[in-house]
């Protein structure tokens, strides 16, 4: 079977991934210095771009990386690549590294641009029906408030999950809980829903959910304790691929009898009915 040709975008055009290189001497590739961002389509609408572009250009700046795509001209790249790849329901990869430099440790000021889409990650049904299981990992992500591309202990740790048979990590530091490998992490106790305060990244879909969230139930903001965990009622994930997973077991500590609980589900319920408000909106207003 003829392999289907993928696209990406690099720098300033889109081009066959398979003949896209970047300098050795980039300071992502050497140093590891580089911002990602990840959103996604709904059909062919990206969801919610202007909130994922306010979040990279923040880490955009604090990373000093420089110029930065203005909104429209990213979005533009971004659509270049969907229709490149005849792609739907995708998920779509920004890169914005430091780019090449002759001096270790110093910008150029050239970043460089790559975006790339594939299809979403498959999900069973049965983790949103019956819920998922994380396993905690002492650890904390350093510029937790935005996303790069250090992923090194979510990497490493995998094999974990299939030994624990567990879906995702839960960091925790000094009896903290903080978010993820790759998802937020939100609890109820009875009807306030908590999120940790401090040094997590604030999720796009997490931030969706609390908009949802306000009309129901009281949203607090405050340090997570592994105690806490105990006093949980219910339990959920969110993430841009994710959207909300409800999650019924941490380690050995089971979570409302191992059932998905009714407010999750109701927030399940408002979130899809969201997208598809929103989808429909996107693709009225891009014809």
């Amino acid at each position: 079977m003829e392999e289907i040709m993928k696209y990406c975008y690099l720098n300033d055009r889109v081009m066959p991934l398979n003949k896209a290189a970047i300098s050795p001497l980039d300071l992502g590739f050497v140093r590891g210095y580089a911002l990602l961002e990840v959103l996604r389509t709904y059909g062919d609408a990206l969801f919610m771009f202007n909130k994922h572009y306010q979040r990279f250009i923040q880490g955009a700046k604090l990373l000093r990386l420089q110029p930065i795509p203005q909104n429209k001209q990213l979005e533009s790249c971004i659509y270049q690549v969907i229709k490149a790849n005849k792609a739907t329901d995708c998920k779509i990869r920004i890169l914005l590294s430091g780019g090449p430099s002759k001096i270790d440790f110093q910008l150029s000021g050239h970043p460089t641009l790559y975006i790339d889409c594939e299809p979403l990650p498959y999900y069973p049904p049965s983790f949103y029906t019956k819920g998922i299981k994380l396993i905690t990992l002492v650890y904390k992500r350093g510029l937790a408030t935005i996303k790069t591309t250090n992923y090194i202990e979510a990497i490493r740790n995998q094999p974990l999950l299939t030994q624990r048979q567990a879906q995702e990590l839960l960091y925790v530091s000094d009896n903290k809980v903080y978010e993820c490998s790759s998802s937020n992490i939100l609890i109820f106790k009875q009807n306030d829903l908590i999120i940790p305060k401090n040094d997590i990244l604030e999720g796009i879909t997490m931030q969706i959910v609390l908009n949802l969230a306000k009309k129901y139930f009281s949203i607090k903001r405050q340090d997570i304790f592994l105690s806490d965990l105990k006093k949980a009622n219910e339990c959920f994930i969110t993430s841009t691929t994710k959207e909300i997973m409800p999650v019924v077991k941490i380690d050995s500590l089971v979570i409302n009898k191992g059932k998905v609980g009714p407010n999750t589900q109701r927030l399940m319920l408002a979130f899809h009915n969201l997208v598809a408000q929103y989808s429909t909106k996107s693709i009225k207003k891009r014809r």
